[in-house]
């Protein structure tokens, strides 16, 4: 069977709905699915020993990176399970039906172009701590959307990069989690 997935080998494939990866597959490269719009379920075989789904979506087989989402789902809301630490690149690209997104507390990176193309995303609550690639939102900020970042202590390892900069950004201090009042980006440094 087939041992990888290759960039050209699914790309912009806008008839694929269903997507079965044999357990032979050891390489997905991070475009492979780039412009599937029609994709709603992505199916790994159980002993793949690198790749899982669930919940239709793929990835790695530690659950620790979300490799793809089904872009093509109905659901306008998505909640990241809390074993994932990476957003890989494109992972949203053209999830047309998103609202909304929630990513826990254990995610640590949004790589490239991880949102881009999600038309009707509203808003998305981003852990202060987790690093942010440079083109992450980068389709997101000509159609207004709002990025909140919640201000919480950052950790030991926290990598910080004035990537957020150049987006329409809402620091909100919490308590317990919960936005209790906007506060400038010089406070929200102070605080964090």
């Amino acid at each position: 069977g087939a041992t990888s997935i290759d960039e050209r080998d699914f790309f912009a494939c806008i008839n694929l709905q269903t997507l079965r990866i044999p357990s032979s597959v050891a390489f997905i490269n991070r475009d492979a699915f780039t412009h599937c719009t029609q994709l709603t379920d992505i199916t790994v075989m159980a002993n793949n020993a690198q790749y899982q789904s669930i919940d239709g979506n793929l990835y790695d087989k530690e659950g620790r990176t979300l490799i793809q989402y089904a872009v093509g789902k109905a659901q306008m809301e998505f909640v990241i399970p809390d074993s994932v630490l990476y957003i890989g690149n494109k992972a949203f690209m053209d999830a047309k039906h998103l609202q909304s997104v929630t990513i826990p507390k254990s995610v640590t990176d949004i790589y490239h172009h991880a949102f881009d193309g999600c038309i009707n995303l509203r808003e998305i609550i981003v852990p202060a701590y987790v690093h942010v690639s440079c083109f992450c939102f980068s389709l997101l900020k000509e159609r207004g959307i709002k990025l909140t970042i919640v201000a919480k202590k950052r950790p030991p390892n926290y990598r910080h990069e004035k990537s957020h900069e150049q987006y329409a950004i809402e620091y909100v201090a919490t308590n317990e989690g919960i936005p209790i009042e906007k506060i400038t980006q010089e406070e929200y440094d102070r605080r964090c």
